[in-house]
């Protein structure tokens, strides 16, 4: 592993413990045993490797995303796309912290993070657009879609916190998408 690859594996450990922005550059070169100078030679500021980090955490949801999103084998109806997201509910509790930490940090201090999530989110949400496409074309797997985010973000928030599961289980999950469906139409 070379410096580059070292400063980020460090720096993803004690943003995860510490926090971002409580965070120093120092605190990450000591934890690889390097200067500050070699750091900065490898990232030129302290939002460069915050990039790598945050480009590291869109890696791992991209592929969760796409590799249960095009498996068509596992995705046979709606049911077992509850499934799957009472999967990475219950199973990712560190990817979820990472996800708010760079969140808050880009809200906060880092405007051109935040546009990153934005996008990150419309892509994701395409993502289970053409999911759900594969079910029915409907007008409103947008709404769907932003739903199923929502619920994710919402039980990742509780898990980040410490509070229990709300007990999101697939078939209740399932059922209240087919009960929504079917009062909207």
């Amino acid at each position: 592993m070379d410096y580059k690859e070292k400063i980020l594996v460090e720096a993803t450990k004690l943003f995860l413990k510490y926090g971002i922005s409580e965070t120093g550059v120092a605190e990450i070169a000591r934890a690889v045993g390097i200067s500050k100078g070699t750091l900065y030679y490898h990232y030129k500021s302290k939002n460069a490797l915050i990039d790598s980090v945050a480009d590291e955490y869109f890696s791992t949801m991209d592929l969760m995303f796409s590799t249960f999103l095009t498996e068509k084998r596992i995705i046979k109806n709606i049911d077992s796309i509850a499934k799957w997201l009472v999967h990475i509910i219950k199973h990712n509790v560190e990817v979820e912290y990472m996800h708010y930490l760079l969140l808050s940090y880009g809200m906060i201090n880092y405007p051109e993070l935040k546009a990153k999530f934005k996008d990150k989110y419309t892509e994701w949400t395409g993502m289970i657009i053409s999911c759900l496409d594969t079910f029915q074309k409907n007008p409103d797997n947008h709404f769907y879609a932003t739903m199923l985010l929502s619920i994710i973000e919402g039980e990742a928030i509780r898990n980040v916190i410490g509070m229990p599961n709300a007990s999101i289980d697939s078939k209740k999950l399932s059922k209240l998408i087919k009960n929504i469906k079917t009062s909207k139409n």
